[in-house]
């Protein structure tokens, strides 16, 4: 599990939001790999293992109540956390743009955005904005 949560961050620094066309939902459907996700990270919330809490605190992701911790289904989160996405890899010079991502709220004041339509190898990438979807944390793999 733990091997899972620490990865290699990539820094980047979003600047302006890429515009990626797209008629479909932003939001994935609710299926193993997003509550896969989501059960990784309220793990990560609650376990006591130092690696995984020193991961949690390098990301920028407090301690809150568990069940603060939910996928989201909102369309309108969801587009604006692909946007901002996009930016990062675009000013990470990563040319590959999504137009999906599983988002997880993390209590009131962040958010952790999965990428799962493109990989880092087994890795997935993720990165963690506030709750105006500010870049806390650049492009990572877990």
């Amino acid at each position: 599990m733990i091997s899972k949560l620490c990865g290699l961050l990539i820094i980047a620094v979003a600047s302006t939001a890429a515009v990626v066309h797209n008629d479909g939902p932003p939001c994935p459907a609710i299926d193993e790999n997003s509550t896969d996700i989501l059960e990784d990270y309220r793990w990560s919330d609650t376990t006591s293992d130092t690696a995984t809490v020193s991961w949690r605190q390098r990301v920028s992701l407090p301690v809150v109540p568990v069940n603060q911790i939910l996928i989201v289904t909102d369309t309108a989160v969801c587009r604006r956390a692909v946007s901002i996405y996009n930016a990062a890899l675009a000013d990470s010079g990563d040319v590959r743009q999504s137009v999906v991502a599983t988002v997880i709220k993390w209590g009131p004041t962040r958010f952790a955005i999965s990428d799962t339509t493109h990989n880092a190898g087994e890795w997935t990438l993720h990165m963690v904005v506030d709750s105006s979807f500010s870049q806390v944390l650049g492009i990572t793999r877990q």
